[in-house]
């Protein structure tokens, strides 16, 4: 104190608060947070028990931060209005013996997300904390990609422990090219469209460019398509005015028409009914549309979580398609899904007039990716909603 009045009666003014508390407990804080969102995505699915390791750090890190743990009466009550919709499907659930396990499994980020909220608020948790999470895992998965290409043993090691452990797609495909080339995709890959939209929105080129290569090697074509098409897109609303933004843009474009010229079975694939993956997708939509016609009112109420029906797609028994919106109609019913689209809508909105773009168009891209993909109830989905959250109460977190 007696510091700070000296250098204020000298003329300068005193650091702000936040300045002087940045120090080595400041650094390791952030490093932790962002070290939470890579064991969280390295570990979607949490075979490896990388994630339980993850929660249990940010656990004690909420303990120490108990003080700034909040969550106000509206967000209560809009959370309440929520179990109420989705009670009907838990029910449902019972009654068919589904396990108590399997229901937790399904519905966790509804049922905690006041919890997930409120640690967010008192850890400070911004959208940085989340990109150079997603960052981190870019990074390794890049390695692991050049690694199994260049056949070093403890990098082959790697691939078939994961594998193994089903952490994810492990082995090698035909894409772009005509060799084979590794496939490095994680269960939670696809959170890296959300990291990719932060980051170019934030001026991170760098960091845009590994998280688009890493899309690309995992690979994830639909991924990177929504990471160019969105990311231009919260490019073009930050308006940037330097000459290297605006070069990494002529860039950028001239690769990805090469690439659609080029390769384009490749990126018309993901669009096109004709494709192996649009047809598996097509005999979804035909299963779940026959179980609503035998049991009309699952409508209304889901056939509830944890539940498994026939499909088509897959010619066998399953509790889980890769339309995620169509399988939340299926578990939960129509009035639950026309809830969670509308507060995702209101929240997208309500980001845009406080010109947080980067944050309204991740959760957008988010909802886009999963109509192909499993990933509309996750972890880092309920955590980023959080984020968004958070940030509309204190809008300086996203700078």
């Amino acid at each position: 104190m007696e510091a700070i009045i000296a250098v204020t009666n000298s003329g300068q003014r005193p650091p702000p608060p936040a300045v002087r508390a940045k120090g080595g407990r400041f650094v390791a804080r952030e490093m932790l947070l962002c070290l939470f969102f890579f064991g969280l995505i390295f570990d979607s699915g949490g075979e490896l028990g990388i994630r339980v390791l993850a929660i249990s750090m940010l656990a004690i890190m909420t303990a120490f931060n108990i003080r700034r743990f909040s969550v106000d009466a509206n967000e209560l009550v809009v959370w309440a209005a929520a179990m109420l919709l989705i009670l009907p499907s838990i029910a449902v659930a019972f009654l068919r013996s589904v396990d108590l396990t399997n229901v937790i499994l399904w519905t966790f980020p509804v049922l905690s997300f006041p919890v997930l909220l409120g640690t967010v608020r008192a850890n400070q948790i911004s959208p940085r904390h989340f990109l150079y999470g997603g960052v981190a895992f870019a990074v390794t998965v890049l390695m692991l990609f050049f690694g199994r290409v260049n056949q070093i043993p403890e990098i082959v090691n790697v691939h078939d422990f994961l594998a193994e452990r089903s952490a994810g797609f492990f082995n090698e495909k035909k894409v772009f090219l005509e060799e084979a080339l590794p496939v490095v995709y994680f269960q939670g890959t696809l959170v890296l469209v959300n990291c990719a939209i932060l980051a170019i929105s934030r001026g991170r080129y760098v960091a845009y460019l590994v998280l688009l290569v890493a899309l690309a090697v995992a690979p994830s074509r639909f991924g990177v398509v929504l990471s160019l098409t969105f990311g231009m897109s919260a490019w073009w609303l930050r308006r940037p005015r330097n000459a290297f933004a605006w070069t990494a843009l002529v860039i950028g474009l001239c690769v990805a028409g090469l690439a659609a010229s080029a390769l384009p079975e490749t990126f018309t694939e993901i669009f096109s009914g004709e494709s192996e993956g649009s047809q598996t997708r097509l005999k979804h939509l035909d299963s779940v549309v026959s179980v609503i016609d035998q049991q009309p009112w699952t409508i209304f109420t889901g056939s509830g979580p944890g539940t498994k029906f026939y499909t088509t797609g897959f010619d066998e028994l399953t509790d889980n398609i890769e339309i995620s919106q169509l399988e939340a109609i299926r578990k939960f019913g129509l009035p639950w899904f026309m809830a969670l689209t509308t507060g995702l809508a209101v929240v997208c909105i309500r980001l845009i007039k406080r010109r947080q773009h980067g944050l309204a168009l991740s959760i957008v891209a988010h909802y886009t990716v999963s109509a192909s993909n499993p990933v509309l109830f996750s972890l880092p989905a309920a955590f980023l909603l959080a984020i968004a959250l958070r940030s509309l109460k204190t809008p300086s977190v996203e700078k």
